[in-house]
């Protein structure tokens, strides 16, 4: 029976097109929509050129598309388990989603952190994807700091850094995301 299917085996994997991840003319890219709101974040300001009295001599500015082109393949899953509180953390495939697992297995919650945040603009990237996870401890000083912006500081926090080089914290309890800045 197997004979009987080699034949159409055979045509199908001589069909498959070779990709080569080197060559950038064959990597698909999907278009990011750039909203208003974040098009001076993205693309910079406009630059004006003064004189000595202040007085505006030139202005250049630079078109800024709507749509921007983004590799999907700088989203990669990823996995990390806090030595502290044994949670696992997994950051699914799109490189968004962060999903917290206790160590029984039980689903503590899923977000996504770029989204969650109201008023979010991309950096340096249309798409920013989470590239790194790692402990971070809480100083009596940053204790207060979060507590000024709403979170509990006696919970645990894991630090996320985006691909784009934002960056911030995560409550491992509930997921808040508590953004600290960008380079």
């Amino acid at each position: 029976m197997l004979a009987k299917f080699r034949p159409i085996l055979i045509s199908s994997i001589c069909l498959m097109q070779q990709v080569n991840a080197a060559d950038p003319a064959k990597q698909q890219t999907v278009q990011v929509f750039i909203s208003p709101e974040c098009k001076a974040m993205f693309y910079g300001p406009d630059f004006v050129d003064v004189d000595a009295t202040g007085k505006v001599i030139k202005t250049e500015t630079k078109p800024k598309p709507d749509y921007v082109p983004w590799d999907p393949t700088r989203a990669k899953p990823l996995a990390f388990k806090d030595p502290r509180t044994l949670i696992s953390f997994y950051v699914e495939s799109d490189g968004r989603h962060l999903a917290a697992i206790d160590p029984n297995g039980t689903l503590l919650w899923v977000r996504n952190p770029y989204e969650d945040l109201p008023g979010a603009c991309p950096y340096r990237t249309p798409r920013p994807v989470i590239g790194r996870i790692e402990v971070v401890e809480i100083t009596p000083i940053y204790a207060s700091e979060l507590q000024r912006r709403g979170a509990n500081p006696s919970h645990q926090f894991i630090a996320i850094t985006f691909d784009s080089s934002q960056f911030g914290v995560v409550d491992e309890t509930n997921g808040d995301y508590l953004p600290e800045g960008q380079n």
